[in-house]
């Protein structure tokens, strides 16, 4: 299944904050992007492994993402 991934760049480093949509909760950093990649995978991985073992609901439902124009 693919999963709706949402990377937030800090400002004052490089490090990324990655959140997925789907899954509440699983949420991540690392340094740059590949690195804020990886651990969310992990995190995605470990989130899926508790839900199956408490038999809680795997959500299915897609998240939309689009960008809004910038407003002034």
């Amino acid at each position: 299944m693919k999963w709706t991934v949402l990377l937030t760049k800090d400002n004052e480093s490089d490090y990324y904050t990655a959140e997925c949509l789907e899954l509440p909760g699983a949420i991540s950093e690392g340094d740059g992007v590949d690195g804020a990649v990886e651990m969310i995978q992990e995190a995605i991985e470990l989130w899926l492994e508790v839900a199956v073992k408490h038999n809680d609901p795997i959500p299915t439902e897609r998240v939309k993402v689009f960008k809004l124009a910038d407003l002034e």
